[in-house]
């Protein structure tokens, strides 16, 4: 029962691994175009592809950032909702 319970854990691990990389690979490309396009503030500085990847990094960077702000006010929020 526990080793099932570990092969179930790990395929819940593994697909959580890969949502989380698809969102963020969809996420940058949709900033990315949205700054090519004028659509955001100071979307020049966003807009630019690396010489040396050949990827929008800025982008990319700027939506992980976004992410990981949200993510971490939706974290301290929830701790506050439960410590009463």
């Amino acid at each position: 029962m526990k080793s099932l319970q570990l092969v179930y854990l790990g395929k819940l691990i593994v697909i959580k691994y890969l949502i989380i990389l698809n969102m963020n690979s969809a996420g940058s490309r949709m900033t990315w175009a949205m700054a090519k396009d004028h659509g955001f503030p100071f979307s020049t500085y966003f807009a630019k592809v690396s010489d040396k990847f050949k990827t929008p990094l800025r982008a990319v960077f700027a939506f992980l950032g976004m992410n990981l702000a949200i993510g971490k006010h939706m974290i301290f929020s929830s701790r506050m909702l439960l410590r009463n």
